[in-house]
């Protein structure tokens, strides 16, 4: 997670790198919707490290998927930035049901990766150019979700229910996107859920990729409260995509 940095006078850039970095919440919604939702409109999303910055301009100014899955409904559209990959392997099995697919010679890497809610092992079938925090997409599922490589792992460290990488991050700014969506969500569901009368308890959102569309995932304790088609309402209305609500039971 970026650390917190005083915050600076926002200014425009043409720059698509820069389309979170200093924004305040005004930049995006009404400032009367902000503030009848209990927020400053000043208040700024989150600021960008230098260090973070630097990262950015020593990659390639790219995003690489490869190895992805099949999916019937995906648009032309959806695909202009994406470089599929040779491999015939299934997809979203985990590691220990892959080797007995693998040709021999088949070479795999593993990393350690740190999603949003806990650190997995995850694995992949090429050598990624990577530093600390590089952005991954991780088949979980039915959903891609997105991570941050924390290390490199030894096939024999490696947990056999290891997820598969299925793209890279390399230019970073798919990762500012979802920490930008995901920092304005954080503040904006506690206080949908207090204006809909509903007692359920706020634990998480996160955005991910469902069917090659955007999903937001709200966790809550109770996913069965009806009050809560308020919030997926509103925030329907104020980001775009498919929301889903779930708890422990219905995860």
């Amino acid at each position: 997670m970026l650390e917190q940095i005083a915050p600076v006078q926002a200014t425009f850039s043409n720059d698509v790198n820069d389309i979170f970095h200093d924004r305040r919440l005004s930049d995006l919604l009404p400032a009367d919707f902000i503030r009848q939702i209990g927020f400053d409109p000043d208040q700024y999303i989150f600021q960008t490290t230098p260090q973070s910055r630097m990262r950015r301009r020593r990659t390639e100014p790219t995003l690489t998927l490869f190895d992805p899955a099949p999916v019937p409904s995906r648009r032309r559209s959806e695909v202009t930035d994406i470089m599929y990959g040779q491999m015939n392997m299934a997809q979203g099995q985990s590691l220990i049901a892959q080797l007995p697919q693998m040709p021999p010679g088949t070479k795999f890497y593993c990393y350690e990766v740190r999603l949003s809610d806990f650190i997995i092992h995850a694995y992949s079938f090429q050598q990624l150019n990577w530093e600390k925090g590089s952005g991954v997409f991780i088949r979980d599922g039915r959903y891609i979700r997105y991570g941050q490589i924390t290390k490199n792992l030894q096939i024999k460290d490696t947990d056999p229910n290891a997820l598969q990488i299925v793209g890279q991050d390399i230019k970073g700014a798919v990762g500012d996107f979802i920490y930008g969506v995901n920092q304005i969500a954080q503040k904006i569901v506690p206080n949908l859920i207090l204006q809909s009368g509903s007692k359920v308890k706020f634990i998480s959102v996160e955005i991910v990729s469902y069917q090659a569309r955007s999903l937001i995932r709200v966790k809550v304790t109770n996913a069965d409260d009806p009050y809560l088609l308020y919030v997926m309402q509103k925030l329907i209305y104020i980001f775009g995509p498919p929301v889903e609500v779930y708890d422990d039971l219905s995860a």
